[in-house]
């Protein structure tokens, strides 16, 4: 089976793939139960609750280095709810989305919290028609901490600092010879907040793999021309 090397210790800002040897299938069992609710004919509610238990999950083993037994089995948990609105007619559109997490991971009989045991995770999308010409777009997410594990002490038993960023967008549209054109303007980090990614446990300092601050400028172009 293919699996990959995860690690609390080593940091790695891509996965890493390779065959596990002697590691037994992955399996996971899911349940979830949710609601859906109309509010008129703009609002849309959804309220979801969701359950996942994992067997034969897999982590890296800083201890293997020499046996050649890079992978540790466990089992891992996941509970959750999550709350979903939207809006969809109007000049004003969007959604709000709220996710309640807890995931753990249990290997050797130690339990802690998995890598991406994100608490807290909101998102936030806005649709807003500026007169005839332009539309105005927000995205903005935010996310309480991942745990990450101190040097020399409990694993994933720390978390970084929050997670937030806004982008803002303008956007027009017209027709021009068959075609239609979409230029638009997107702000990235408009608040310039340098989110941290991992924890350096040799230097003590955080890792800032996030995207600064800066404008970008795109154009779309599709054509309407009936051939």
């Amino acid at each position: 089976f293919i699996r990959s090397l995860n690690s609390a210790e080593f940091f790695f800002p891509m996965s890493l793939w390779f065959p596990g040897e002697g590691v037994d299938a992955l399996r996971s069992y899911e349940t979830d139960i949710g609601m859906e609710y109309w509010l008129g004919s703009s609002y849309t509610l959804m309220l979801t609750g969701f359950y996942k238990n994992e067997q034969n999950v897999t982590e890296f083993n800083e201890e293997g280095w020499t046996t050649g037994d890079y992978f540790k089995a466990g089992d891992g948990n996941v509970i959750g709810l999550e709350l979903f609105c939207r809006k969809k007619v109007g000049r004003i559109r969007g959604y709000l989305a709220y996710t309640l997490l807890k995931a753990e991971r249990e290997f050797d009989g130690e339990k802690y919290a998995a890598s991406f045991d994100r608490t807290h995770n909101l998102c936030l999308v806005l649709s807003y028609d500026w007169g005839r010409w332009f539309n105005l777009g927000l995205n903005w997410r935010f996310g309480s901490g991942i745990p990450y594990t101190p040097f020399e002490g409990v694993e994933n038993s720390l978390r970084l600092p929050y997670y937030s960023r806004a982008d803002i967008t303008l956007r027009t549209q017209f027709a021009l010879l068959g075609f239609k054109l979409s230029p638009y303007l997107i702000f990235i980090n408009l608040g310039k907040r340098k989110n941290p990614t991992h924890y350096d446990s040799e230097t003590g300092e955080y890792t800032h793999l996030s995207l600064p601050f800066f404008p970008f400028i795109g154009f779309k172009g599709e054509l309407t021309r009936n051939k």
